[in-house]
């Protein structure tokens, strides 16, 4: 569709000029917006959010046309777990609105924390960059939106395999993660990135986000078609 791979295409500029953007911002402008409770946490947080609305949709839509769809049993929980799992790591991004609400760290958590905030993320166990977590995150969104959809493209028994399971996404999504990765790594050793990590989860979970609204609107267009 000629409208899904324009969106495609302007999901993938957006990735680009979040990073070229910097080198017209100097240091500290930079240091503002990529800090905790700024603009890339919190586009990140309600994006994770949003596509945890819309894959929660995508279950109940599922189950409730489940005959009609011919998915099979699976599809619906992975749906299910896909919207558990995003609207985890948005309150997991903004700590669970701790400071929104002024909420105050148990010690107990406090003691193993390295930034003394409601989450888990953060727990020492990961590291001082809680790199275990963000790695995971990464190797996720590179084996979802890349590695299974050019797996599907090249056989069809093993599409067939996958579908039964969880919605493959167009390439371009692929496409799109491994900009985000790439232009991270370019760009900041061209400029200053400021904290890098969070414009790269950001992006990842902007990328969700539109990956929850092409599955609502597939599904959508499925249904329609099976009433037709």
């Amino acid at each position: 569709m000629k409208s899904t791979k324009l969106a495609l295409i302007l999901l993938v500029i957006y990735i680009a000029m979040t990073y070229l953007v910097m080198f017209t911002l100097d240091p500290k402008t930079i240091d503002l917006i990529t800090a905790e409770d700024h603009y890339f946490e919190w586009i990140g947080a309600i994006s994770l959010l949003v596509a945890a609305a819309l894959f929660f949709y995508a279950f109940f839509r599922t189950h409730r046309e489940e005959k009609k769809l011919g998915f099979g049993p699976y599809r619906k929980w992975a749906y299910l777990a896909f919207a558990a799992l995003f609207f985890f790591g948005g309150g997991e991004e903004i700590s669970w609105a701790q400071r929104v609400l002024g909420l105050q760290t148990p010690d107990a958590v406090a003691n193993f924390n390295n930034k003394d905030e409601i989450n888990l993320h953060n727990l020492e166990m990961f590291g001082s960059k809680n790199s275990l977590p963000f790695k995971m995150y990464q190797v996720f969104s590179i084996t979802y939106t890349a590695i299974v959809p050019l797996i599907a493209l090249r056989s069809k028994r093993l599409r067939d395999g996958f579908e039964r399971y969880i919605h493959i996404v167009p390439l371009l999504f692929g496409v799109a993660v491994l900009a985000n990765f790439l232009l991270s790594q370019i760009v900041s050793r061209l400029t200053y990135l400021g904290q890098l990590g969070e414009i790269q989860e950001s992006n990842y979970e902007f990328t969700f986000m539109c990956i929850g609204i092409y599955v609502v609107y597939s599904l959508l267009t499925t249904i329609r078609q099976s009433q037709t």
